[in-house]
């Protein structure tokens, strides 16, 4: 289940991965225009990496735009390469995941297509949407890499794998934090994967969410006391951002922002809890399995309605961009139940 770079057809599967990539973000590359596109065509590089380290406390980002305003790049020619980058890490990242699944789902088609409706779920269209793009994916590669090395660590125990979780977190939530419970929804079905019973199942979920934990603080520690960012929420009604996070999580599971008939995605979703509990309860890990699913369906709204909870995101479907990858979780739960 390793990643290795030498393995057997890594390039035909990558070349897979890429025109299914193509052929849904392809036309990304067209030069096209958000409201914040007209401000960087108007303004300067070195502004807008200001604005993102200090305002948005997102210095991967930030760092982007100075490396184009070091080497004099103009903003169209930064869309052309954000848009191609964008590409690449979103296919490395789809690649990497269906690589980790290669014990437990046989057909390589198959592992590709459930691999890429996880990731490249139906709200991370609007990240397309904008010249900063590039960067938006680059946070979607560091969480797939953080979710490889936590599994790592599962099964083989290694110090360095848990570090290196964490030293692919860090950047994560410093490059765009909406995307970070990417690696809480991915990681929590390889805790799932890498126990025997409920014990320890639990003991990984923990690992998890203390992967998470740990870059999720250190992030907040600095845009509140070092950038002061307005970012950060100075609300106290945790419980009207708890109802606001609640209503949009579940409007917008219902709606996803008009781009499907509404109730549409729902009640797919619907349809494979429902079949996922049918294998769950003729396995005989039945009681670990629907603790699972109780716990996947949580966090998978919770962790990507964290931002909103804090006062400090929209209900915009870039925030809760993760929340859309369930689809593709109970897939991989239903073929690796199924495949046992």
């Amino acid at each position: 289940m390793n990643v290795k770079i030498n393995s057997d057809g890594i390039i035909q599967t990558y070349i897979k991965v890429l025109v299914l990539v193509l052929l849904f973000f392809g036309a990304s590359v067209y030069l096209n225009y958000a409201t914040d596109s007209y401000w960087l065509f108007t303004s300067s590089f070195q502004v807008l990496a200001r604005d993102m380290l200090v305002r948005n406390g997102r210095p991967v980002i930030a760092l982007i735009y100075w490396i184009a305003s070091f080497f004099n790049i103009t903003a169209e020619l930064f869309f052309y390469i954000s848009s191609a980058l964008s590409i690449i890490f979103l296919s490395i990242s789809i690649w990497i995941l269906q690589k980790m699944l290669k014990n437990y789902i046989s057909d390589e088609n198959l592992r590709i297509l459930i691999c890429f409706i996880s990731i490249a779920n139906i709200f991370i269209i609007e990240y397309f949407m904008f010249i900063e793009k590039c960067g938006f994916i680059l946070s979607i590669l560091f969480d797939i890499m953080g979710v490889y090395y936590i599994d790592k660590y599962m099964r083989t125990k290694k110090g360095k794998s848990a570090i290196f979780t964490v030293l692919f977190m860090i950047p994560a939530i410093f490059t765009y934090p909406s995307t970070v419970a990417l690696f809480v929804i991915l990681g929590l079905v390889f805790a799932l994967l890498n126990a025997d019973d409920i014990k320890k199942y639990l003991y990984n979920t923990a690992l998890v969410i203390g992967s998470y934990a740990i870059p999720a603080a250190i992030y907040y520690g600095v845009l509140k006391f070092v950038l002061n960012s307005n970012r950060v929420s100075t609300s106290n009604n945790i419980i009207y951002n708890v109802g606001k996070a609640g209503h949009i999580a579940l409007s917008q599971f219902v709606k996803t922002y008009d781009i499907l008939p509404h109730g549409y995605y729902a009640v797919l979703t619907v349809v494979l809890i429902v079949v996922y509990l049918v294998i769950a309860l003729k396995s005989e890990k039945r009681p670990m399995y629907l603790l699972h699913l109780i716990i996947q369906i949580l966090f998978t709204f919770l962790f990507s309605t964290a931002s909103i909870i804090q006062g400090s995101g929209w209900s915009v479907m870039r925030i809760v961009y993760p929340i859309a990858s369930l689809l593709g979780v109970l897939l991989i739960l239903i073929m690796t139940s199924k495949e046992e």
